[in-house]
């Protein structure tokens, strides 16, 4: 078992229910040459001779490992509340950090971190490294028909990235308020977009929309939300018109709110 911190859940004392744990784990990154920590969900009862589905879970732009089962979003509470109702079974969760990087790798010589993201091989980081060292250290189901990736605004993109290129590790993806492009009048955060694609060919290996159409989907399910009053509904909605024109698998939701946790 590796080194870490646990914090069990906080809940009121009236709620019924046993809560789950929090870890926080370190470890080293040979691609990133550095240290680099997760935090990680262990459900009631987890038990290392059973096997449990895992959702890594990416945060948005500026916020850090804590941000998905800490205070913003408060997952491990929500995976509590859902796995003592029984609508869903006990998994594990993964908040990795991955700083500005949108989950791309890059290097210096394709731009600079001006209005854009932290330079590194964050996907390698996040394929290569930790996947296999979570299925090493923790009781999880090692294909991708258990294993999920999500991600809020910056981490929608990531999510998105991540399972478009690599399908044949991740069989659902959801991204959540997506910071997606499509070269719109209505693009915003445009320092990014210009950092993510400052080539065509970088483009092609990064964008949702483009891996959309390139890549073999068919065999994984996305889900996409966004609020009504987010900024960012317009090229959400466009982007999921274009899933249904690929023929990939999506589920679309709306409700009321902008571009935060509600």
């Amino acid at each position: 078992k590796p080194e870490s911190a646990t914090t069990p859940g906080s809940h009121n004392s009236s709620q019924a229910y046993v809560a789950g744990n929090v870890e926080s784990v370190s470890l080293y990154s040979s691609v990133l040459n550095a240290t680099i920590g997760f935090d990680i969900y262990l459900p009631p009862g987890y038990s290392s001779s059973e096997t449990y589905p895992v959702l890594y879970s990416l945060y948005g732009y500026g916020g850090d490992q804590h941000s998905m089962l800490g205070g913003f979003m408060s997952l491990n509470r929500v995976a509590d509340e859902l796995i003592a109702s029984g609508k869903i079974k006990p998994l594990i969760i993964v908040s990795p950090d991955y700083k500005n990087s949108f989950g791309v790798n890059s290097s210096p010589e394709q731009g600079t971190t001006t209005s854009g993201g932290t330079i590194g091989r964050y996907r390698d980081y996040l394929v290569v490294e930790l996947i296999p060292y979570i299925d090493l250290h923790y009781a999880s189901i090692k294909n991708r028909d258990g294993r999920f990736v999500e991600g809020y605004s910056m981490g929608g993109f990531a999510a998105l990235h991540l399972a478009f290129l690599h399908p044949d590790l991740f069989s659902k993806a959801a991204a959540h308020s997506a910071a997606l492009w499509d070269y719109s009048a209505t693009d915003l955060f445009t320092g990014q977009r210009d950092w993510l694609y400052p080539t065509p060919s970088l483009r092609a290996e990064r964008d949702p929309f483009l891996l959309a159409k390139s890549r073999e989907l068919t065999r994984l399910y996305v889900y996409l939300d966004v609020g009504l009053s987010d900024a960012l509904y317009g090229v959400d909605d466009r982007f999921y018109r274009l899933l249904l024109q690929a023929g990939v698998s999506a589920e679309w939701h709306t409700g009321n709110g902008g571009h935060n946790a509600t």
